[in-house]
């Protein structure tokens, strides 16, 4: 089974601007990686995408960075921010993290 891609909404490019010299340039369209300009994904694509959205929605109620989050994992930054687009894999263990993050985020209240 097959979706429309999450990263351009199924167009199949995104549009990007271009810099020349560190300067604003032209806008200019170019075919997505993610779906290597099909427009569609597979369901392990979006179930690793949603995943990383979940994750990213605990980090963020966290109050932690995604420098933060990837010191606790032990792996560089740009790895982590692969890892919350669903673009790799999340390393062994790593769940038990975020079930810590969303037990100290639940709010307990007294009657």
């Amino acid at each position: 089974m097959t979706l429309p891609c999450v990263y351009c909404d199924g167009i199949g490019e995104n549009l990007t601007d271009i810099y020349c010299a560190g300067k604003p340039g032209e806008w200019r369209s170019l075919r997505c990686q993610d779906c290597d300009g099909t427009g569609i994904i597979s369901q392990t694509q979006h179930a690793a995408y949603i995943e990383g959205r979940r994750r990213r929605n605990l980090r963020v109620k966290a109050g932690l960075t995604q420098p933060q989050m990837a010191t606790r994992l032990g792996v560089a930054i740009a790895e982590y921010s692969q890892m919350e687009n669903g673009r790799r894999s999340w390393p062994e263990g790593s769940e038990a993290a975020f079930a810590a993050l969303a037990d100290a985020t639940i709010c307990h209240f007294s009657a």
